[in-house]
This record gives structure tokens, C-alpha cells and sequence, in this order.
């Protein structure tokens, strides 16, 4: 005999026939039975064959028709793996699921019918049947499997069921010929290139509840011109449109997104990449929200309001940009994000919050423009670059230091002592007394306070006028900007803070 059955179970075939029929009483066909059987045509099963294990029929390079009876309620994976002249398959009808490799490598299997009730197409179900031109996936199945149609080239058109939540990657990846896919709203998760190479991929239309797209997901779809990302997308992977070679938009409409890398990464720079309705460059690489590094030419540059952070060393070196804005969205700039940049450059910095400490390195030599209150050398004087635009809000600061704190400084002594003598029902010469006393200590000092801020205010408009940027502007100030502040605390202790605890107690 040309069978090598163990009870019930058939563990090998050793004949050399075209046609193969299967002994009656045989209930299972074991793993391997039939592996590379290269001469069997035809196998007929009997209705007494409940499973047939993995690889049963793997390598049969002949084979061409197979008709498995409804008895089979298991299959095992890559049953028909390589068998690369079969075209005609029947599977039972309460299959549950296509097993993993079940018809890879099946190179001539053109059309396949699937039984009514499966849940699930498994991994690397159908790759490699590259002349599959359609299959009808049936409405049970909820889950399609990583490369479950890889590289299958001429299948031109896939309905996806309603109830499918997931593609896993790479699930049409390599299917050249694919024109249109209906991609429900119940999928949530398209993983990472699952149309890789869908050459012929014109329109995609995204579901209202996608959660995740993952890495080059679109890659090389060649003639896919347009997409959008809907509102409900959390996560987007890299690189998701490279090499798309007719992309001309791509629009974003989530506004709660993580992606790793930039996922218009390997886009043409003449694409519009619209993100909440403004157009973002392809140069910016950034991450989660953080700009890694810039890699266009322009000499002016706004960064997009997607970032939140720019990385260390970003922009280091980068001396063909002129001008660099940053908005108010971003709130972090890391070390050295500007180190090594010119005199003729210039950093404008919107965001009131934003925090720069550390990021033009030590020698400081471009122009930094910021709103008054924005601390960029961190430190807590709150000193910034001297440029034009700031000339106004400077002289507002000294007169508003001079109108306060001098007038309170000189004039404040003879409101407190005189306040409190009068109160307390002191004599006036005790108030006199008291005035000499510390009016030798408040009223020299209150000069030395004015002399110090004239001085930093001859500084300050001498380097405006001369352009002196950097450090050298806060060597010279530096000094004056410590007596200033310590004259000024030892004063507001001596007379301010008393003044406004005792008046409001008096109240």
C-alpha cells in the first residue's frame, strides 16, 4: 500500500500516483502527509476526514484541483503552501477561520470561494497568489491577518466587511493592480503598510473612526493623488505617503496626534500638506510634536503650529536661513536649538511662555526678538536681546522703574514717618528723628539706584544704534543690573513693605 495510516490517522503517502483517493475510515490526515508530493494532480477526501494537519499537502507542485467535503472542521496552516499549479479549491463550510499560509506561494490560483461563516483571514493567507484577480470575503469575518494578500498583483478590487476593526500590516501590501478598496467605519487600526506598492491605488477613503495609521502605510501608491485624516486619528506613523508620486494634498483634521518621525517624510516639497487648515513645509522633521532637525533651503522660515518643542541642536548651524519664527504653540526650546547662528540672523519669538533657556549657546551673536516678558537666557532679571521692535516697550520699562520706584524710594520716607507719627499721636520731633536717620541711608542710595539706570539706559541705546549683539551687551549691563536690584530690595524692606502692612492695618 502506498499509505502509512496509524489507526485513523494518515501520517504519509509514498506512491507516485496522478490521482489520489483517500482510503474510507481515515478521520485525519496528519501534518506533512503529502509534502512535496510533486506528481499528484487530484486528491479526492472522504466525508470520514474531520481535520488535516499542517503542511498536509505543502509543495505539491502539481496539484491542480482539490475538494476538501464539509466534514473538515480543522485546518491546519499552510496546507496548500507552494502547491504553485492549483486553480481549483473547495473548503468546507463551517471553516471558522483561513489558516495562516493556507494558499501561499499558490501562483496560479485565480479565484477561490470562501466558506459563508469564517471570522478570520489569518496571516499570509493568500500571499503570493499573484494571479488572484478577486475574492468575495464574507460578512462574519472581523479580523484580516498581517499580509494576508501580500504581493497578490493582479487583485484589481477588495470589500472589506462591515465588522472588521483591524488590518493587520502589510495586508495588501504589493498589490499593484488594486484600484479600490471600501474600507468601513468600523475599522479602527490600518497598521503599518498595508497598501505599500498599490501602484494602481487612486482614491482612499479613511473611516470616521479610524484610531491609528501606521508606518508607509501608502507608500509607492503612485497615482494616489489626494487623502485626508479624519478627526478621530490619535496616532500616525513615519514615512506613511513616501514615494506617493502624485500626491498633491494631504489634509490633517485630528488635532490630538502622537506620530513617530514625520509621516509626510519621502513627499515631493511641492505637496500641501494642511494641517488644521494651515499648510505645513515637508522639511520640518518632527516627532510627537517635537521638531528634530529642518532640511529646506528658505531663508525664512516659520515653524508650524504642531510643535510644541523644538529639539537640541534643531536649527544649530544653520546659517542659510535669515529669519526664524516661532509660535506661540511652542513652549520648550532645547539646548543649543539656535547654537552657531550670525549676526545676520534673526530669531522671533512669539509665545509668552515660551521657554529658551540654553538655546543659542554661549556666543550669542543673532538678532532675538521676544515679547517683553519672555525670559531668554533664563534668568530671573528677565533681560532680553536689544533690537528695534523692543525700543518702545525699554523706554516704558525705565520710565515706569523711575515714576514708581524713585518717587516711592524719595518721597515715600516722609508719607511713612509723618503717617505713623501723626497716627500714634508722636511728637514731631520724633518724626524728624526718624526721617534723618534713615533718609542718611534711603536718600544716597536712591542717587546711586538713578545713576546705575541712566548708565544701563546709555548702554542699552548705544548698542541699538551700534547693533552690538550677544554677550558683550551683558557684560557691560550686567553690573549696574546688580546694584540696581539690590539697592532696590534693601529700599522696598527699609520703607515700602512697612508702608503697605501698616497701612492696611490701619484699615
Amino acid at each position: 500500500m502506498d499509505f502509512v495510516i496509524n489507526g485513523s490517522v494518515l501520517e504519509r503517502y509514498t506512491g507516485a500516483e496522478e490521482v489520489v483517493t483517500i482510503p474510507e475510515g481515515v478521520t485525519a490526515i496528519g501534518e506533512m502527509a503529502f509534502r512535496k508530493c510533486r506528481t499528484i494532480k487530484s486528491v479526492i477526501i472522504p466525508d470520514s476526514v474531520k481535520s488535516i494537519g499542517e503542511r498536509a499537502f505543502s509543495g505539491c507542485t502539481s496539484l491542480e484541483k482539490i475538494m476538501i467535503p464539509d466534514s473538515v472542521e480543522t485546518l491546519g496552516a499552510a496546507v496548500f503552501s507552494g502547491c504553485e499549479y492549483l486553480k481549483e479549491v473547495r473548503l468546507p463550510a463551517g471553516l471558522k477561520s483561513i489558516p495562516q499560509e493556507m494558499f501561499r506561494y499558490c501562483i496560479r490560483l485565480e479565484q477561490i470561494e470562501l466558506p459563508a461563516q469564517p471570522e478570520q483571514i489569518e496571516e499570509d493567507a493568500f500571499s503570493y497568489c499573484v494571479v488572484l484577480r478577486e475574492i468575495q470575503l464574507p460578512d462574519s469575518v472581523t479580523a484580516i491577518g498581517e499580509k494576508a494578500f501580500w504581493k497578490c498583483r493582479t487583485l484589481k478590487s477588495v470589500i472589506i466587511p462591515d465588522d472588521v476593526k483591524s488590518i493587520g500590516r502589510q495586508t495588501f501590501g504589493g498589490c499593484s493592480s488594486l484600484e479600490k478598496i471600501v474600507i468601513p467605519d468600523s475599522v479602527e487600526t490600518i497598521d503599518a503598510a498595508v497598501f505599500f506598492e498599490c501602484e494602481q491605488l487612486k482614491e482612499v477613503h479613511l473611516p470616521a473612526r479610524l484610531k491609528s495609521i501606521g508606518a508607509r502605510a501608502f507608500a509607492k501608491c503612485d497615482l494616489l493623488r489626494e487623502i485626508t485624516i479624519p478627526e478621530s486619528v490619535t496616532a500616525l506613523g513615519p514615512r506613511m505617503f513616501e514615494e506617493c508620486r502624485s500626491m498633491q494634498r494631504v489634509t490633517v483634521l485630528c488635532q490630538s496626534v502622537s506620530y513617530s518621525s514625520s509621516f509626510w517624510e519621502g513627499l515631493r516639497p511641492s505637496v500641501d500638506i494642511l494641517w488644521q487648515g494651515k499648510k505645513v513645509d515637508p522639511a520640518f522633521i518632527i516627532e510627537s510634536g517635537c521638531l528634530l532637525r529642518y532640511e529646506g533651503e528658505a531663508e525664512e522660515v516659520e515653524i508650524p503650529h504642531m510643535v510644541s518643542t523644538i529639539g537640541e541642536g534643531a536649527f544649530r548651524d544653520q546659517q542659510k536661513i535669515k529669519k526664524l519664527v516661532v509660535p506661540e504653540s511652542v513652549y520648550k526650546v532645547r539646548k543649543n536649538a539656535f547654537a552657531g547662528w550670525k549676526s545676520w540672523q534673526t530669531v522671533v519669538i512669539k509665545g509668552n511662555h515660551t521657554d529658551v533657556y540654553e538655546a543659542f549657546g554661549e556666543d550669542v551673536q543673532c538678532k532675538i526678538k521676544v515679547p517683553r516678558d519672555v525670559d531668554w537666557r533664563g534668568r530671573s532679571e528677565k533681560r532680553k536681546e536689544p533690537n528695534e521692535d523692543s525700543i518702545w516697550s525699554m523706554w516704558g520699562e525705565v520710565f515706569r522703574l523711575t515714576g514708581v520706584h524713585i518717587l516711592l524710594l524719595l518721597i515715600g520716607p516722609f508719607i511713612i514717618i509723618f503717617e505713623k507719627t501723626w497716627r500714634e499721636k508722636r511728637s514731631k520731633v520724633s518724626a524728624i528723628i526718624q526721617l534723618l536717620i534713615k533718609g542718611v541711608l534711603a536718600i544716597p542710595l536712591a542717587v546711586v539706584y538713578t545713576a546705575a539706570m541712566i548708565i544701563h539706559l546709555i548702554i542699552w541705546c548705544v548698542c541699538i544704534v551700534l547693533r552690538v549683539a550677544g554677550r558683550w551687551f551683558y557684560i557691560m549691563v550686567k553690573p549696574f543690573d546688580w546694584i540696581m536690584y539690590y539697592i532696590q530690595e534693601f529700599l522696598e524692606e527699609l520703607w515700602i513693605d512697612d508702608f503697605i502692612i501698616k497701612h492696611r492695618r490701619s484699615h
